[in-house]
């Protein structure tokens, strides 16, 4: 195989970057792994590698960073062109030969989705490393990556113009922050810094709660409607919605929910600062408890504002009757904590008589 390439210098000694088809790469391909006390990659991921290779479904899929890979020199024939940096060589293309410093994953689930002749990939092979060197490049490629913050992604989906539970979600944070009778008005932290005077939440933070309510299967939705594929119903609230394109109803729903709980719970919804209510965790307790009282709304045909303020009403009673209050004092700032004060909203309604609250409704015009 003849394979032009690059040569770039670095402190760390000379870089050599080519193409390759990711069927190619996977006949010379090796992953030593830590584990097994030869090599520098981590364990393998099942997971990680399933996904990446449903995401090789997506017509628009990219894989545009390198894999990096070490060899030896002797497997090499270097044909030199004018230009000492930009020339061509021979690959002998013997089994294991290449070792994979980068990009373990990608390769695999690349060749596990059946599509490997299909990604050309960017390769930097570094020549007659130590076992030090390896670890080396390996650590520093690791440890100095940033990650993108999920706020600043998920406002980047606001910009696609095909549906995803993405967009769905971004597009709902954008209205819910933008819109005056929204209880969030001013109040999200739309690329996760910044906002109003009371912002007390992240949209990645609200985006993440939400879409978990619309479904569990968020990357698989935005690859099959970009295929034209019949999307799988899920048994979770907003599903049906999402999948009629409804999705101003799921921006009402969220709307009469947080309306009613800031009616219910003013000073708490109103002073971040002093209480839990309106920040992640608060926010987080309301959206887990949702599928309960969903489905308590749906058996009545009641949605509304009032629904919810009622359902609030009795939590509020609830925490009184406990000697609870909605500060970091009773509940910290963790995914426990979370679950915990969902699973207390959820006991104070779960003795509601809904024949009484749903007559109580109809004869109550708010």
């Amino acid at each position: 195989m003849i394979l032009s390439y690059i040569r770039f210098d670095q402190p760390i000694g000379s870089f050599y970057m080519s193409s390759m088809k990711a069927s190619d790469i996977g006949k010379i391909m090796i992953v030593k792994s830590r584990e097994e006390g030869t090599g520098v990659q981590r364990k393998e991921n099942k997971q990680r590698i399933k996904e990446i290779a449903d995401y090789c479904r997506d017509p628009d899929a990219t894989f545009p960073t390198p894999i990096i890979m070490s060899v030896r020199s002797e497997d090499f024939i270097f044909c030199l062109g004018d230009n000492e940096y930009s020339s061509l060589f021979k690959i002998m293309e013997k089994p294991e030969m290449a070792e994979v410093l980068d990009g373990q994953h990608r390769i695999y689930g690349i060749l596990e989705s059946g599509k490997a002749d299909i990604f050309n990939l960017p390769i930097i092979f570094v020549f007659d490393v130590s076992e030090e060197d390896k670890a080396y490049i390996f650590s520093i490629i690791n440890s100095k990556q940033t990650k993108v913050p999920s706020s600043l992604i998920y406002d980047l989906f606001g910009v696609s113009e095909g549906r995803s539970p993405q967009k769905t979600c971004h597009e709902i944070a954008r209205m819910l922050n933008s819109t005056d009778e929204s209880p969030f008005y001013l109040r999200l932290k739309m690329l996760g810094t910044g906002g109003g005077e009371h912002a007390s939440l992240s949209q990645g933070s609200f985006v993440k709660r939400l879409m978990k309510l619309i479904t569990s299967k968020s990357d698989r939705y935005l690859i099959d409607i970009k295929n034209d594929v019949d999307l799988e119903s899920e048994d979770l609230p907003f599903n049906s919605y999402f999948i009629r394109g409804q999705d101003q109803v799921i921006f009402k729903v969220i709307l009469n929910l947080f309306n009613g709980v800031r009616r219910v719970f003013p000073d708490e919804w109103d002073k971040p600062r002093e209480y839990i209510l309106s920040k992640a965790i608060g926010y987080g307790a309301v959206m887990l408890a949702l599928p309960v009282i969903f489905k308590m709304g749906i058996s009545i045909s009641n949605l509304s504002e009032r629904f919810f303020t009622e359902i609030f009403s009795h939590f509020k009673d609830h925490l009184a009757e406990n000697n609870l209050m909605l500060t970091s004092k009773y509940f910290s700032s963790n995914e426990q904590s979370v679950k915990r004060l969902s699973e207390e909203i959820c006991n104070s309604i779960k003795n509601i008589d809904l024949g009484d609250l749903d007559r109580k409704l109809k004869e109550t015009d708010i």
